[in-house]
């Protein structure tokens, strides 16, 4: 039976991600766990059969799949869709410097998640051009087995739309971990199917729990 098989990369660790700041379309360098992880996913997916990688352009998602790209003798196709979620002025702050700086547009967004922050994007906005950007990785891609390396936000608006799950629903759907790998498979044109959900590579530490306030942005 033929099929294409996604697999969903989240990028290492990077210096925001340890010191707990958004990121959005901001970026951070990997840290040296960071490095570490990408270099373990890379040797796991040398498993996979991969026949081509994409990534966000950004510089945290690109550097873990251009790991995976000299591991595997394959070029990475950036695609900017795949960006995290833009979350505006509140992109390098920490979450009491939020809380301070802008209480009221925080409070409204604790209350209400699918509104934007920061002057940013909302997760509608994010989940349209992200689902956007997989259709047409399946389009430029029949029954081969692709990577995807993208961010907590954006790979949880992808999951969230194969599952169809509500936009406000999202925080019951776990983040994935840095380097953690989710498959999706797609036979003879059916459905997208979830295979398999956050799966750290041998050897891989995960950082902690990367649910809680920052949420999606990471």
């Amino acid at each position: 039976m033929q099929k294409t098989t996604i697999i969903l990369v989240r990028h290492g660790e990077t210096q925001w991600n340890r010191e707990r700041r958004f990121q959005g379309h901001s970026d951070s360098p990997l840290t040296g766990l960071g490095r570490a992880q990408a270099k373990q996913v890379a040797e796991r997916l040398a498993m996979e059969g991969v026949e081509a990688i994409y990534s966000s352009d950004s510089g945290r998602a690109f550097s873990t799949a251009s790991f995976i790209g000299n591991r595997l003798g394959l070029p990475v196709i950036p695609k900017v869709q795949l960006r995290e979620i833009l979350v505006g002025k509140w992109e390098g702050l920490y979450i009491q410097e939020i809380k301070e700086r802008y209480a009221e547009e925080y409070a409204a967004w604790a209350k209400d998640q699918t509104l934007a922050r920061g002057g940013g994007e909302t997760r509608l906005q994010l989940r349209e051009r992200a689902w956007g950007a997989i259709t047409d990785i399946i389009a430029e891609n029949p029954n081969r087995t692709v990577v995807v390396v993208s961010h907590g936000g954006t790979l949880q608006a992808i999951i969230s739309s194969v599952l169809s799950i509500p936009l406000e629903k999202w925080h019951g759907l776990r983040g994935m971990e840095n380097c953690a790998m989710t498959w999706l498979e797609l036979e003879e044109g059916d459905w997208i199917r979830l295979k398999r959900y956050n799966v750290l590579a041998f050897g891989v530490a995960p950082i902690g729990d990367v649910e809680d306030e920052l949420g999606e942005a990471q």
